[in-house]
């Protein structure tokens, strides 16, 4: 039997990024916070203007990219450090944008408007997924001279009609999605203030997606729409929003970091173990054949350079059978992160692979890892093995 499995990548580089460039007025500056009004979560959000040079390959800027842009480089000027994927997923979420799997470039120094088409150029080569790209840009100037600039660049699969950001608790939420690429099925799942998440009955056909639920508490909640696309299921919108009122002091995600040269298979396990039991849920016990074709796969996901959960040899449950395992459930998640501690962040911060990490109807795992000269590629392989 099969469980949804997911998948997760971010990508973020620093150089100590990019299209029309808005400089921001420190007046206006749009930082939202979770306990500031929320606007609400849709896409696309066109921005008019040309990019600097109608041959970067990026045809379409996205204003709520841009403003994500303002608020990373609003952040860089008052000291934050490089840009990583949580970072940027809050600020993509905080501005109403509802894309997964973003790109983001910094850079900072005098004269950058000279540079900054041919530096944008070379960024934006990366070779483009499936999907519509789309892009958004910030140059902040500071004291002396000295600019910041951040880009902003996605692969969009979807499109999210208007999530309100905030609602009655109580009320219905709808969610309507456009898919711009094939997909075979799609469902959405939610997680709320507190609990698990879960999936909501979803209808999709004619590549649209359509549900609906009650947001029965009071707090953050966060949606996400699954599509089965090329290479396997996967995120393809994520919105953010508030019912009622958020607690005057919410508590922040509680994880424990990784200590240097920390081995990233045990963090990892140690981590997803730690939550499991936060949610009163039994520990789930390592599987050394499991780990076998878990480490097989992140090795395959290192070569090929991007992650899917069917890259031509089979999806997690003929990898399981192929390796004579006998089981009764499967369900795989797979992250690309700069270290073991953003991968297990990112992956709880999702509610589609969190709803892996805790279901109780799992009881062993494995985990491979496969590095890189600057990140880690992660496999977490779900089972229920038979006796």
């Amino acid at each position: 039997m099969r469980r949804l499995a997911c998948l997760l990548a971010f990508g973020c580089a620093t150089a100590s990024p990019l299209p029309p460039l808005a400089t921001p007025n420190p007046d206006q500056d749009r930082a939202a916070s979770p306990g500031s009004e929320r606007p609400p979560s849709f896409s696309p959000q066109p921005q008019a203007g040309p990019l600097l040079d109608e041959t970067l390959p990026c045809p379409t800027l996205d204003a709520a990219l841009t403003r994500a842009a303002e608020q990373l480089a609003q952040d860089l000027e008052h000291g934050a450090g490089p840009l990583d994927a949580q970072r940027v997923e809050q600020a993509l979420r905080a501005q109403g944008a509802p894309y997964v799997w973003p790109r983001a470039w910094s850079l900072a120094g005098r004269n950058l408007r000279e540079v900054l088409p041919d530096k944008l150029r070379g960024w934006l080569a990366a070779p483009q997924g499936a999907g519509q790209r789309r892009c958004g840009v910030s140059l902040r100037e500071l004291a002396g001279g000295r600019e910041i600039v951040v880009a902003i660049a996605v692969d969009a699969l979807a499109d999210l009609e208007p999530v309100p950001g905030r609602v009655r608790v109580g009320s219905w939420v709808n969610v309507g999605a456009a898919l711009l690429v094939p997909s075979s099925d799609a469902k959405v799942v939610v997680l709320g203030p507190s609990g698990p998440p879960r999936g909501v009955p979803t209808s999709a056909s004619d590549g649209r997606v359509r549900a609906r639920f009650a947001a029965d508490r009071e707090g953050l909640w966060k949606l996400q729409v699954l599509a089965a696309v090329d290479g396997g299921p996967r995120p393809v919108l994520e919105a953010d929003f508030v019912a009622g009122e958020l607690p005057p002091q919410a508590p922040a995600e509680s994880l424990e970091n990784a200590a240097p040269g920390a081995d990233p298979v045990s963090l990892l396990n140690r981590l997803l173990n730690a939550a499991r039991q936060r949610e009163g849920l039994p520990t789930l016990a390592s599987s050394a054949e499991l780990t076998r074709v878990a480490q097989g796969y992140a090795e395959r996901l290192r070569a090929a350079g991007h992650i899917a959960h069917d890259l031509g040899e089979g999806d997690p449950e003929q990898r399981v059978t192929e390796a004579g395992i006998r089981y009764r459930l499967v369900g795989e998640n797979l992250a690309h992160a700069d270290d073991a501690g953003r991968a297990h962040r990112a992956l709880w911060n999702s509610p589609s692979h969190r709803a892996n990490m805790l279901d109780p109807h799992f009881d062993s795992i494995g985990i491979g890892v496969a590095a890189d000269e600057r990140s880690i590629w992660v496999c977490q392989l779900f089972a229920r093995l038979s006796n």
